[in-house]
């Protein structure tokens, strides 16, 4: 247990100068580990000729396509999260001078330099150094998050009038519908993103299958029937019963049959073009549809 350790026995004022300490110590430790990751970055640009991706906005160095699953298994992450903290560091130390000097005496924090690292990876030169002079003074944790997100997505459009309009326009336009990964319990997602009115259709029509479902699943709870509403609702025909089975596909199958002789000839009453038309080097294919369990 952690009273077993490093705070046992320890006053309220001892275990406030401790935790000061501490986080102290993590500054400091996150601070090295972007100096670290820009480093890692300088020390693999890719050789002459070699290929190379930007570590981070216009004006950071190339660097070579493999360097970052390295160091993602140094620090326990994915090459792209590793991906990232490099850019970041790059961006800062090359595009963020404020905001790095700040890191650097201690007064910035990490957390906040790379959110704006990350959302200023789109504009010039000139314009990061722009949002990065509007933000510094504010980047030490002063501000509640969500406020200095607005912040820096006000001063971001701002600077980049442009960029912003085609992000909110491709914001606008992003559909989807996709389904995640099935989980080790056979479990799985499916996520609709359209516009609030078209989602607001699904919603309310999810919600009227699922009371036409209380009588026929009495010990269900209600999400166990809005599950079993969109399954209705998506396939009809296989879900009749107060279930949600996987559905039947529907396939088309066609059979080849392969003949060593010519094809007879069909009798006089017999138009022969429906089966001309089948005949592929002396291949005859008969589409079947059918139902597979």
């Amino acid at each position: 247990m952690v009273t077993d350790r490093a705070v046992a026995g320890l006053t309220t004022s001892e275990i406030l100068e401790f935790v000061e300490g501490q986080h102290a110590a993590r500054l400091d430790v996150e601070r090295n580990i972007l100096e670290a990751a820009y480093r890692w970055a300088l020390l693999h640009q890719p050789e002459r000729g070699g290929r190379g991706l930007p570590t981070g906005g216009a004006g950071t160095p190339l660097v070579s396509e493999y360097a970052r699953a390295t160091l993602g298994a140094r620090i326990q992450t994915s090459p792209f999260g590793a991906r990232r903290l490099m850019a970041d560091a790059a961006d800062l130390v090359v595009r963020l001078p404020q905001l790095w000097a700040g890191i650097d005496a201690g007064t910035t924090r990490v957390s906040h330099a790379r959110h704006v690292a990350a959302a200023t990876r789109e504009l010039s030169a000139e314009q990061t150094a722009w949002v990065d002079a509007e933000v510094a003074e504010v980047a030490d944790g002063r501000l509640a998050w969500a406020r200095f997100e607005a912040l820096v997505e006000g001063k971001v459009a701002a600077a980049g009038p442009e960029l912003a309009r085609a992000r909110e326009e491709a914001a606008a336009r992003e559909r989807c519908a996709r389904m995640s990964r099935v989980n080790k319990h056979g479990m799985a997602t499916f996520i609709v993103h359209a516009d609030a009115a078209t989602i607001a259709g699904i919603d309310a029509a999810v919600t009227a299958m699922s009371a036409t479902l209380a009588d026929a699943m009495p010990d269900s709870c209600v999400n166990d029937r809005r599950v079993v509403a969109i399954a209705r609702l998506a396939n009809p025909a296989h879900h009749l019963h107060g279930q949600a089975s996987p559905v039947t596909p529907k396939v088309k199958l066609y059979l080849h049959l392969y003949a060593d002789s010519p094809i007879p000839h069909p009798p006089p009453d017999q138009d022969p073009r429906p089966r001309e038309r089948n005949r592929l080097a002396g291949r005859t294919s008969v589409p079947r549809d059918r139902d597979l369990a």
